[in-house]
């Protein structure tokens, strides 16, 4: 359907063209657009308060023309040359193997700022202060780390480590306990 509908509308659009392109090229002086009314106004305006500025925009300034003769441009191609990195002076790898895993999946950096903390540091405060919150107060743990005591009071609060849970063995409904192997089988125990 498609294919009928395009060859159709491009007969009908190329209908007569060689009669109307010549109509269009055999006329004087093409049309112009519309004015928007606030222009047409302002151009009226001006043409009342100054008609010799219009006459001037008109005519060919003559002085101008012959400047503009005189000007001559002429261009020069500068060749660019890339930088040629010299094949002996770079030394190769000495080490070719992968870099090593880390714990946290990237480096920990060797020097830290005051006021902030690894995640190593992060973690270990962490889980300290969550299996005994009375042995250390959050001032002495603030001190110990270089850290504010309202920002160490807000780590506590916040966040936590994930616990461990191990559920419990399930009895099957005959009684027996069921257990997994790491290897996905079930087998019963008849304990």
């Amino acid at each position: 359907m498609g294919l009928i509908v395009s060859s159709l509308t491009r007969r009908i659009k190329s209908f007569n063209i060689e009669n109307r392109a010549h109509r269009e090229i055999s006329k004087e002086k093409p049309s112009p657009a519309p004015r928007y009314p606030s222009t047409a106004k302002e151009i009226e305006r001006i043409m009342k308060e100054n008609p010799e500025i219009v006459n001037q925009h008109l005519q060919k300034n003559e002085e101008l023309y012959e400047r503009l003769k005189e000007v001559y441009l002429t261009s020069q191609d500068i060749k660019i040359e890339p930088k040629k990195v010299a094949e002996g002076t770079r030394p190769l790898p000495l080490n070719r193997s992968a870099p090593e895993d880390t714990d946290f999946g990237f480096p920990e950096p060797s020097m830290l700022p005051k006021g902030r903390i690894t995640l190593r540091q992060a973690l270990k405060l962490i889980s300290d202060y969550q299996s005994d919150p009375s042995s250390k107060p959050i001032s002495a743990i603030a001190a110990e780390h270089n850290l504010g005591v309202e920002m160490t009071e807000n780590i506590v609060k916040y966040f936590k480590t994930f616990e461990l849970y191990v559920p419990e063995t399930k009895t099957a409904a005959t009684g027996t306990k069921i257990t997994e192997i790491e290897s996905g089988e079930k087998v019963k125990d008849d304990k």
